[in-house]
């Protein structure tokens, strides 16, 4: 069961991360479509501030995985705890 959690809390933050960077993408067509002389400034702005946004993001998820991971090593270790002092009492 814990795993099945953890697997969908993983999941969900690269749904998200996916859903903004689809979202920034068609920002920055938007942009690129409008007709001036601008438009090259233009997107070199958007595609830095993208690629920062991008690169927090695979961060930030990166962090969340290896913080779940953590968590579920930590409960395998205090459920064998557990166990071994089950195993001990019964043993007195």
């Amino acid at each position: 069961m814990p795993s099945k959690t953890n697997l969908a809390l993983i999941k969900m933050p690269n749904k998200t991360t996916l859903a903004m960077i689809q979202m920034l993408n068609k920002t920055t067509l938007a942009m690129i479509q409008m007709p001036n002389k601008t438009t090259l400034a233009m997107i070199q702005m958007p595609n830095k501030t993208t690629l920062a946004i991008i690169q927090m993001l695979n961060k930030t998820t990166l962090a969340m995985i290896q913080m779940l991971s953590k968590t579920n090593q930590s409960c395998h270790v205090s459920n064998a705890q557990q166990e071994n002092s089950c195993h001990d009492s019964n043993a007195q």
